[in-house]
């Protein structure tokens, strides 16, 4: 919810970064220019999303197995409802999430969630 919040009211997207994760790429850090000017990142690593702002560190999401962020451009297509996917990052006007998490249950390893995706809109863009 925190995320989702932010991201509505952001000014724009700064830059994102990749890794590779089970052979594939995937978004795992997004930076925002915040309503103030100032820089809000979003990372993910170690299992941990983490919120950074004015050198302040937070955890967002923890138990996490796999999260990405996909960014996609800020004009529509006419007559389609689709978004499609951007490398520039000031083009981008929505962003979508998708994690999964999971915890240590009786010394098993078990999913609490399976793929969980949210898709924000950028309103300032």
């Amino acid at each position: 919810d925190r995320l989702t919040r932010e991201v509505r009211q952001v000014n724009r997207v700064l830059s994102y970064s990749t890794k590779t994760w089970n052979g594939q790429t995937i978004t795992n850090g997004i930076t925002f220019e915040d309503t103030d000017g100032l820089p809000l990142s979003y990372t993910f690593t170690n299992d941990v999303l983490i919120r950074s702002k004015a050198g302040a560190n937070s955890m967002v999401l923890t138990n996490c197995d796999y999260l990405t962020f996909q960014v996609f451009q800020r004009n529509p297509v006419t007559g389609e409802w689709d978004q499609w996917t951007t490398s520039v990052a000031p083009n981008s006007k929505l962003i979508s999430v998708s994690w999964v998490c999971s915890r240590t249950i009786l010394g098993s390893r078990v999913n609490t969630e399976s793929v969980q995706t949210a898709k924000v809109v950028i309103r300032k863009q």
